[in-house]
């Protein structure tokens, strides 16, 4: 679950919430990175601002991002571990600035404590494509396949990450558990590579 493994999360959503009361031109603050995808004892902490109508040159640009910066130094974290940026929101689009889509998939809102693909009325994933070793014995391959998915094929670690099991080698996986089921696949040596994605949610 988001912020269990983030240092005094609730305290940065309170420091995001006052810097946005401050300044009207934010429009989010948006956590994202590998403590969103829920990496154990993540050591950065990957925060962007956006902003509505900001231009580089605008000294708010650059002052906005180094007050939140000093914020999170008083509460306890180093500046190895901060990486705060702002941008302005139509920068999202620049096909130059390669983070958006990760931003746009993974990044959770700390001023509406939601996950910008659920602001979108959307679902975000990894899908996992993954080759299994073509040394394995039979025996090998079945440990494996019920440490996956359970002797029922509903359980194992893909019932209790919430992942889904769409086909021989595809796994679709939410996307604040990537870390966890990266490392499974990494604890039985299976080579891997995984996209992240974002669908809209289905209205039966």
């Amino acid at each position: 679950m988001l912020g269990t493994s983030i240092k005094k999360f609730n305290e940065i959503k309170r420091i995001a919430k006052e810097i946005a009361n401050i300044y009207p031109h934010i429009f989010d603050v948006v956590l994202y990175g590998s403590t969103v995808r829920g990496k154990e004892n993540p050591r950065d902490l990957d925060i962007i601002i956006l902003y509505r109508d900001i231009k580089k040159q605008d000294r708010e640009y650059y002052k906005i991002p180094f007050e939140f910066r000093k914020k999170l130094i008083e509460l306890g974290y180093s500046r190895e571990e901060l990486d705060v940026k702002g941008i302005a929101i139509w920068e999202l689009f620049d096909p130059n600035f390669f983070a958006s889509l990760g931003i746009l998939a993974e990044g959770y809102s700390l001023l509406h404590e939601k996950f910008l693909h659920e602001l979108l009325n959307g679902e975000a994933y990894a899908m996992f494509l993954y080759k299994l070793p073509k040394d394995w014995t039979h025996n090998e391959l079945n440990k494996f396949l019920h440490a996956l998915k359970g002797r029922d094929g509903k359980s194992g670690v893909l019932g209790e990450l919430g992942g889904l099991y769409l086909s021989r080698g595809v796994v679709l996986m939410p996307i604040w558990n990537t870390e966890r089921f990266k490392r499974f696949l990494e604890r039985w040596n299976v080579k891997y590579e995984y996209s992240l994605i974002i669908k809209t949610t289905t209205m039966v």
